[in-house]
């Protein structure tokens, strides 16, 4: 029935009695019908939304949605909740939270903080939905333990479920899994914590420049190198101010070339500290970009290095002083040479005229003896001086033309009564293609030979000393060739080759007391083959 009011008489008036029942049942019946198409509609309404907010929820796939009744019993737990925690909604629905699926010791420490907040004991559903029974919005989190046993951080919002008259009829907990994101604040953070102590244990200032705004900040280290603690007038002035002035251009030369290639640069320059000391510093700086591709900041480090150029400058000096001093000595030595030489030339001059003249047995064994150790006195002499005289830079390289073949024949000559005397074959091999005719400096090359052959037949008691020459490369008039001493004596260790060629030293500390010499010919030698352009 509608109301309203209707012009005319009623249409049931005329009617009789069991007209107008009959009239006010279909009347009935419409009003019934009617009434209960409206709460179909609203059923099948409710039940779209109901399976919309379904679909919603279990659609939030990465978010855990958990719904509880007033008693703390769950009611929905998504499959976002079933993926987070690895149960099924079959088994959690039911079940009290949050003692099933939370840290134990996680839960007993915020009940006690809830309990000093709200002034009175709480329970287990006071712990979950905290402040939202109060209507209040809550944010929190959690760790989770998974059905497996494994532990996710969480962070939840719970809030109150009201009713249309604003009743709290349940609580809402909404959870994302933020473990992968606090793993990474704690490595960054980690990071962050070993890169400070890093910088101030190498004393490393840190800066930064933003560029958009001219602001500069520094870090403590920074200061104490200044010297002073930036304003915010103008910062960018007040450093350069402090920069030594002919090194400001390199300076800023440095920060130029940054904005430049937005990429990195380092320099060193000076600084005027406010007590007047001169410092220097090392300093590298590189760029940070905005999303444009645009230079936004500068970061940099300034280090001071005053102590270790002072360092250096003290090394350098000591390394000038030491190196001059040396030269005085060598410079000295071969000064003496002739000096040395000449007495030594008269005593053994003497000596053989004297084994010349008519002399007893015994007399002729003392001069023999004072000639052998004449010669071996002036080997020595001659080593020491010729040494001084590379040391110096006073041996000249000649080049001139000479025949090969001739040069090492007279040069074996003179060493094969030393080699017959121990009953050693002195072999010299030369290949085909060496030619015979070359150009350099022959007493040079004569002077190697016979160091190396010499030694050879040293250290050799028996077998053959050999000396092989080949080519070892041609281009045009230019010739390598290598020369090879070989020998079947006592041989060095594989240890001792560097050793052998250092001034004064041989293989072995004993060698010299019992074959005698001065450790100083290959040593010669190796000098004077790279003086002639070759290599040993």
């Amino acid at each position: 029935m509608r109301g309203g009011s209707r012009k005319g008489p009623s249409p049931v008036a005329g009617m009789s009695s069991k007209d107008r029942e009959t009239a006010v049942h279909e009347s009935f019946g419409e009003m019934e019908a009617e009434i209960e198409e409206r709460v179909a509609r609203r059923t099948a309404d409710l039940r779209a939304a109901y399976n919309r907010l379904e679909s919603v929820i279990n659609a939030a796939k990465l978010t855990s949605i958990i719904s509880v009744d007033l008693e703390g019993i769950i009611t929905v737990f998504n499959s976002g909740a079933e993926r987070m925690l690895g149960y099924s909604a079959s088994e959690m629905v039911g079940k009290e939270t949050p003692a099933v699926f939370h840290l134990a010791s996680e839960v007993e420490e915020r009940a006690r903080s809830l309990s000093e907040h709200l002034g009175r004991p709480v329970t287990g559903i006071d712990v979950f939905v905290g402040l939202a029974r109060e209507g209040e919005y809550e944010e929190l989190e959690w760790t989770y333990v998974r059905k497996d046993g494994s532990r996710l951080i969480v962070s939840t919002v719970v809030t109150a479920v009201q009713d249309t008259s604003g009743k709290i009829t349940g609580y809402l907990g909404v959870a994302q899994d933020i473990t992968q994101r606090r793993e990474a604040e704690s490595r960054l953070r980690l990071l962050t914590e070993r890169l400070s102590l890093a910088t101030n244990v190498a004393a490393l200032g840190v800066w930064e420049w933003d560029v958009a705004n001219s602001g500069m900040t520094w870090d403590a280290t920074m200061v104490q190198i200044y010297g002073f603690a930036l304003d915010t007038t103008d910062p960018y002035k007040q450093w350069s101010s402090s920069v030594y002035p002919d090194d400001l251009p390199a300076a800023e030369g440095a920060l130029k070339k940054v904005m430049e290639t937005k990429g990195r640069a380092s320099v060193e320059f000076r600084i005027i500290r406010p007590d007047g000391a001169i410092r220097h510093l090392a300093a590298a700086e590189g760029v940070v970009l905005d999303d444009n591709g645009n230079v936004s900041r500068i970061i940099g480090i300034n280090i001071d290095i005053t102590d270790r150029k002072q360092a250096e400058t003290d090394l350098q000096r000591a390394k000038e002083d030491a190196e001059a001093a040396n030269r005085a000595k060598s410079e000295f030595l071969a000064n003496m040479s002739h000096e040395i030489r000449t007495p030594m030339n008269g005593i053994m001059g003497m000596t053989d005229l004297v084994l010349d003249s008519e002399l007893n047995e015994e007399q002729r064994e003392y001069l023999a003896t004072v000639k052998t150790s004449a010669d071996s006195l002036l080997t020595v002499i001659n080593d020491i001086l010729d040494f001084s005289k590379i040391e110096a830079g006073k041996i000249d390289i000649e080049s001139l033309s000479f025949n090969l073949h001739d040069t090492l024949e007279t040069t074996l000559k003179t060493l094969a009564f030393r080699a017959h005397e121990k009953g050693l074959e002195l072999v010299c091999e030369i290949a085909p293609e060496v030619p015979e005719a070359v150009r350099g400096d022959a007493s040079r090359l004569r002077q190697v030979i016979v160091n190396l052959l010499g030694n050879a037949i040293k250290f050799t008691h028996e077998g053959e000393v050999a000396l092989k020459v080949r080519l070892e490369s041609k281009e045009k008039d230019d010739c390598l060739l290598q020369f090879t001493v070989s020998d079947t004596g006592i041989g060095i260790p594989a240890e001792k080759l560097k050793l052998i060629f250092d001034p004064f030293s041989q293989a072995d500390s004993s060698t010299t007391r019992h074959y005698g010499g001065t450790g100083l010919g290959l040593t010669i030698s190796t000098r004077l083959v790279e003086k002639m352009g070759g290599i040993v």
